[in-house]
């Protein structure tokens, strides 16, 4: 990759990761404060914004692993015919299993509306279902339909670093979320048997005994992150990667996409600042990593970045 590119791409990039450490460091010393302060003005009564977010969000990652694996299964072309399988088994499981996490954090959305009644809950579940199947089934015809209109070999690679983004940044969040097992602030605030615990003190797998002690790191902020950074990629393979404002537009919306969701979480009692700025922070690296090594796997082969070709 060419120092241009790279800088055109880590800039803004760098930028909204020292916006991430800064609210880390300020939660570090204010996350009790902060959340409490939130739960005295809005008690459990979560603003309208905050609980369409909560739905809206995972639906966005479901569209980009909608994509990807409908795409990877599409272009994948090997003479081996065990990677063949392997990458075409990599596509469809993608799919479900970005579409399963979807469905699980979509469905909190119900679960925190003011006096939600057992049914109500039965029938937003099965809205949520309703709504990731047709995210799935409308952007995987949608990316079949246009598969010929793009370059394969990079459509292939653009696939494969997206999906394996996705699914393992959401398997790192679920990992830490369970080593951590952090109470989230709605649980310590309504029940007394629960105390508040800074980010670093860990009890670990403690969140298999009890849902709501799951609030270190935020999955939500975490795959919010994975939008930001892999937006640009995806851009990539549109006539937009032509235009030299293409990439830091993009990582731009992405950020600000990333702060809209962040502000949901804290508005919906829960995630403490530290829980959504730890989340960017460890998504940003690990995916960073991520495209590291997929470049120098990339390189024998020819360059291979999510930039503007200018």
């Amino acid at each position: 990759m060419l120092k241009s590119k790279k800088l055109q791409y880590l800039i803004p990039i760098g930028c909204f990761f020292l916006i991430a450490v800064v609210i880390f460091i300020l939660g570090c010393k204010y996350d009790y404060s902060f959340s409490r302060g939130l739960y005295d003005k809005y008690q459990l009564n979560i603003p309208v914004f905050s609980i369409i977010l909560c739905l809206i969000g995972p639906l966005v990652t479901n569209a980009f692993g909608a994509f990807a694996g409908t795409a990877l299964f599409f272009t994948t072309n090997r003479k081996s015919k065990v990677w063949q399988f392997l990458l075409k088994f990599f596509g469809i499981f993608g799919i479900v299993g970005v579409s399963f996490f979807a469905y699980t954090s979509g469905t909190e959305f119900v679960e925190v509306i003011p006096h939600v009644q057992p049914n109500q809950i039965a029938i937003g579940e099965m809205m949520v279902l309703f709504l990731v199947i047709a995210s799935d089934l409308v952007i995987g015809f949608f990316t079949w339909k246009n598969l010929k209109k793009l370059d394969p070999k990079k459509t292939f690679w653009v696939a494969l670093i997206m999906l394996f983004s996705i699914a393992a940044i959401a398997g790192l969040g679920e990992v830490i979320k369970y080593l951590a097992s952090r109470p989230r602030p709605r649980l310590i605030f309504v029940n007394s048997s629960y105390s508040f615990r800074e980010w670093y003190q860990w009890d670990p797998l403690f969140g298999f005994k009890v849902h709501e002690c799951k609030s270190f790191t935020s999955g939500h902020s975490m795959n919010a992150a994975v939008v930001m950074t892999m937006l640009p990629l995806f851009l990539s393979l549109t006539k937009l990667s032509e235009k030299k404002w293409m990439v830091p537009v993009a990582v731009l919306i992405g950020g600000v996409y990333w702060l809209v969701i962040m502000l949901s979480r804290l508005l919906a009692i829960a995630h403490f600042l530290t829980d959504v700025a730890g989340a960017c922070i460890f998504s940003i690296i690990f995916q960073l990593i991520i495209l590291f090594v997929f470049e120098t796997i990339k390189n024998k082969t020819g360059d291979f970045a999510p930039v503007s070709n200018n």
